[in-house]
């Protein structure tokens, strides 16, 4: 019985007195600034254009169409009445992003906005990804900040 207390118990106790005396609590209490994760207009606008760039993008509701295009984690007709709803805001273009072969398929978890000025229109666009992101995802929605562009991801 001696033999299985010191088997067992001396490596649980181990890590028990590592964690503490490298100052582990089990609580991750991180000096966390929330604003230092958020960016700004011109990050976000920049982020666009380098996603813009890269090439694997296509206007969202004609690669929503075809067959062998999928939406990855989230359902392809949410996608496309999401799509549509942004269009009847006002998008002035929306892009599906991101786009990977997978097999026989193209892939995406992902698009981007291309803005209005107009603020009725920028309102209605934020709205629309703040109730599909509550539906669909989970998590925060974009705040307007003037940017040009929202990027939207579901996975």
């Amino acid at each position: 019985m001696r033999m299985f207390r010191a088997v067992f118990l001396v490596p649980i106790l181990t890590v028990a007195f590592l964690g503490q005396a490298c100052g582990g609590s089990g609580d991750y209490d991180y000096d966390y600034d929330e604003s230092m994760d958020a960016p700004t207009a011109a990050e976000m606008d920049q982020w666009a254009r380098e996603t813009l760039e890269e090439g694997n993008h296509a206007e969202a509701r004609a690669w929503l169409a075809a067959s062998n295009n999928a939406t990855f984690e989230a359902d392809k007709e949410d996608v496309k009445a999401f799509v549509s709803a942004l269009y009847r805001a006002g998008a002035r273009k929306v892009y599906i992003t991101g786009i990977e072969e997978f097999g026989a398929s193209n892939l995406s978890a992902s698009l981007l906005v291309e803005l209005p000025a107009s603020s009725t229109a920028r309102a209605a666009i934020f709205a629309e990804e703040a109730t599909f992101i509550q539906n669909n995802v989970g998590g925060d929605a974009t705040e307007d900040l003037g940017q040009k562009y929202l990027e939207v991801y579901w996975d």
